[in-house]
This record gives structure tokens, sequence and C-alpha cells, in this order.
């Protein structure tokens, strides 16, 4: 996860990427001349600026990065950077928006995704803020075992607010936690695979309209948080009714706890107990240039973090 700690009105993501440089030994050549190899990986990494000037809505923000507003840690370890440079593109990344929820259930009400029902017109503001090139789909999972994309990302955000309605005026359903936890991961993975299949590329946004009840086991949740990162997906969230968040439930008998608060904390995105009408007054994410870092060749690319310094 890669991220600035720059305050914005709107959530801007850029592409990162983080170099990890090993130099092999010099070899001679028959008329004498020395042969240095040298071996790279780049990962792509999300940078994620923010600025208090709720007014600002601009790209300008992630093109005036430096070096200096940066610090990169491998697992926690600080790793010096070596060399910093802009990406040789310009050009914008689009976003695909998921709004992603969970099928109703019998038991108890509005417990999962049921409070949003009669109340996608609150987040018609944010549809406002996505560019002509962005899109926007609809996901859900169900305790039944059901993952199901039921609308491909498009341009018609109305259409994509009102098959959440549809979904959420299904049937409630009745299931167990077990079949839940393998349709929540199965639904996150076809997303990302619908979205990896877009043209042109897009940056995979999720925005978890949920309660936020999920558990699953360690190695399962890591798995899926490894998907994330590998496509630079970014996971927000919405709970408009209160349900309360404790940090030091989160993980304990080997599972993960509060699964879309911790997707979203690893990723870079945002998960938020306040009323939806406030929330949403909008955060907007979109996505620009790349960054290149180069770090010592014993760091790990995919398990690096870059934080901001202001």
């Amino acid at each position: 996860m890669a991220s600035s700690s720059r305050k914005v009105g709107a959530v801007l993501a850029a592409g990162m990427a983080i170099a990890n440089w090993c130099v092999s030994p010099a070899q001679s050549g028959n008329d004498g001349t020395i042969t240095l190899r040298v071996d790279s990986s780049l990962v792509l990494v999300d940078v994620i600026a923010e600025n208090a000037k709720t007014a600002l809505h601009t790209r300008a923000l992630l093109t005036d990065l430096r070096r200096e507003d940066f610090r990169v840690f491998d697992n926690g370890r600080e790793m010096p950077i070596r060399s910093f440079d802009a990406g040789v593109q310009n050009t914008t990344r689009p976003i695909a928006l998921w709004l992603i929820v969970q099928c109703p259930e019998s038991f108890p009400p509005k417990w999962h995704s049921d409070f949003m029902l009669g109340e996608t017109r609150t987040l018609r503001p944010a549809m406002d803020h996505l560019r002509a090139d962005d899109a926007v789909g609809v996901a859900h999972w169900c305790d039944d075992g059901k993952a199901v994309i039921d609308l491909q990302p498009g341009h018609d955000s109305d259409g994509a607010l009102a098959k959440v309605e549809e979904v959420l005026g299904q049937k409630a359903i009745q299931g167990e936690n077990r079949a839940g936890e393998l349709a929540m991961q199965k639904m996150i993975r076809l997303v990302l695979k619908s979205t990896h299949e877009m043209t042109p590329d897009r940056l995979p946004i999720f925005l978890f309209l949920y309660g936020d009840h999920c558990a699953t086991y360690v190695e399962e949740a890591n798995a899926i948080l490894r998907d994330l990162l590998e496509t630079s997906g970014l996971v927000f969230g919405i709970n408009n009714i209160g349900v309360s968040f404790d940090s030091y439930l989160s993980s304990r008998a080997g599972q993960i706890f509060y699964l879309a608060h911790y997707y979203s904390r690893e990723t870079g995105g945002e998960f938020t107990l306040q009323p939806i009408q406030p929330c949403f007054q909008m955060r907007s994410i979109t996505s620009s240039r790349s960054y290149i870092f180069a770090t010592p060749s014993d760091s790990n690319p995919r398990s690096s973090m870059a934080r901001g310094t202001h």
C-alpha cells in the first residue's frame, strides 16, 4: 500500500513502481571489456494524495510530489530511496467503481446492507464527480454461497444505483457464516477479474455499502489482500446505522474480523461509520502518473509501503 499524507478534499490515486535492484558480479569478455549485470523488479502500487482544500478537484497535486514527500517501508522497516523519478507517462488511469452489497437476510434487520434500501439516492452526488471515462458496476454476495456480478461497469450511474436497489429489494435469504465467507471471497475475485479484462485498463475501487460483520481465517483474508494489492485495488466502505467497530477484536482466534475495515486499511482506502449524506459530499477518486523508487536489493517490492512526509 502506498499513501501520501497531504490532506485534500479529493482523493487521488497515482501509480507508483518500486524497483528492487540487484547487481551481479562483473564478468570480463575475451576483448577485455567488463559486463555488469543488473536485475530489477518493478511493482505498481497506488499513491493516495489528500489535500484539506475541499474545493480542489485537480490532479496537479500528484504531479507536484517529490522524493522528499515519501518514505518507503518494507515490512515495517524503512528503506532508503536510492533514486526517484516520475514515470514517463502523464496519462491518467480511469477507475472502475464497484458498489458492493450483501444480499438481505431474515435477521437482524439492516444488519448487512439493508440500510441502503431506499437510500441509494444519497450516493447520487458521488456519481457526479466521476469522469467521463470512469465506469460504475454492481456486485453482491450472500450467506447461501452466491456471488454475483449484477452489472458490469458502464457509464450509467443511475442504472447502477437502481441495480443496488433491485438487489436489496429481493427476498431475504437464510444462510450460514462459512458459506458467506467463501462467497465474499469469490465475489471479490470476480470483480478483480472483470476489471482486469476491461479496456482501457482501470483501477478497481470497491465501495462496500455494508455493516461489516464478516470474518474469515487469517490466511484466506491475506490471500484476498494479496490479490487486491497486486491489482492496486482500493477498498472503501460506508456503514450508516451506527454499528460499532472494535479494533481490539479485529484479530482473534486465528481469524480476521471486520473484513471490509481490514481491506480498506491495508489497501489505503477508508471505512467510515458516518452518515451517508455528509460522507459523500464527495470524495473523488481518480488516478494519475507513475513514480519510480529504487530501494536496496534486500527489500521485497510487493510488501513495500510508501508514506507521505507532510
